[in-house]
């Protein structure tokens, strides 16, 4: 089975999103962040008033700035996602990554997947499928904690041919390769 396709940079944002939204180790990060940068907002607002008035906030004002921090906790995901968004569209613009954005074509066989372009091929068995993931408009064929063949599911030309396909990999990697499907 063979598929061709080219990935663009919003792909590539695609699978560095699901993956930052995905990594357990990245969440807790992400957790860790919020909460000292909620926490230090409170602190500021604190200590920028002992500083200029010379003694603790009154009570009646303590609630507001625990509020101030509680906001700042919950709106951080969207500015941290965002800000990656930029960043990673930033890093993908800075060189010319031809192995992720030319022309590829994806060969599934009975020894595993390759894939070719004009500057080489990759090939891995099929054990080295870690897992496989279905979004909404992709399909990640994990082969390390952080690397994949991303393939966009514009790529099929059927609902039945992108079928056939996720039901190939699954017959090869097993278990494994659950796959999940996100909105």
């Amino acid at each position: 089975m063979e598929i061709e396709y080219q990935c663009t940079i919003d792909d590539m944002v695609a699978f560095n999103l699901y993956h930052f939204a995905n990594s357990p180790s990245l969440r807790k990060q992400v957790l860790v962040n919020r909460l000292i940068t909620s926490t230090l907002a409170v602190l500021i607002v604190v200590t920028g008033f002992y500083i200029a008035v010379g003694k603790f906030l009154p009570l009646p004002f303590i609630a507001p700035s625990l509020l101030i921090g509680i906001i700042i906790f919950f709106y951080y995901p969207s500015i941290q996602k965002k800000t990656f968004v930029r960043a990673v569209t930033k890093l993908l613009k800075e060189g010319k990554n031809k192995a992720s954005l030319e022309k590829q074509k994806l060969t599934l066989s009975s020894d595993g997947v390759s894939e070719r372009s004009a500057l080489g091929e990759t090939k891995v068995g099929w054990s080295s499928i870690e897992k496989v993931v279905q979004v909404k408009k992709h399909i990640f064929l994990y082969i390390g904690s952080v690397n994949a063949f991303v393939i966009p599911k514009r790529a099929f030309l059927s609902d039945e041919s992108l079928q056939e396909f996720l039901d190939y990999v699954v017959s090869r990697c097993g278990r494994k390769a659950a796959i999940g499907e996100l909105a």
